[in-house]
């Protein structure tokens, strides 16, 4: 079963679902840390949560580099056969385009929640929700009628 971390836009007595992201995703993985199963909240935390992406992203970075050091010393290395070299280089490098693909999604969910935090203005009364498996009746339920 799968379950989403869905985002809305409350503004002129409605609630505007503008996303929804699976668990299978970095921005479920990072918004579940912080909102319960079936609840939500007004979005007013996405820095707290950027930043712990983009240390996330630094990790990824270091990892790669350290891999790419490893390289270096493998491709020196006397002791074993070549086809064994190559075996290691082609892991190493499998395993750096795994560290970028999370890059690439965390950058990803990072551009998406400026943009929803963005939307936010206190003077037009608009305002950003956020739930794990939330309906338009959980926020109507938490935070009243638009």
């Amino acid at each position: 079963m799968s379950s989403y971390v869905n985002f809305y836009v409350g503004w002129k007595g409605t609630y505007i679902p503008i996303g929804d992201y699976s668990r299978s995703t970095k921005l479920y993985q990072f918004m579940s840390e912080e909102i319960e199963y079936e609840n939500a909240r007004v979005g007013d935390f996405f820095d707290v949560i950027i930043e712990r992406m983009r240390k996330e992203i630094t990790f990824y970075e270091k990892a790669i580099e350290n891999n790419e050091r490893l390289i270096e010393d493998v491709v020196h290395m006397e002791d074993i056969k070549v086809h064994e070299r190559i075996d290691e280089i082609l892991e190493i490098r499998s395993e750096n385009e795994g560290h970028m693909r999370e890059i690439d999604e965390l950058n990803e969910a990072i551009n998406f929640l400026r943009v929803v935090n963005d939307m936010r203005d206190e003077y037009y009364g608009v305002e950003v929700y956020v739930g794990i498996e939330c309906g338009v009746e959980t926020l109507e339920e938490n935070f009243g009628k638009k």
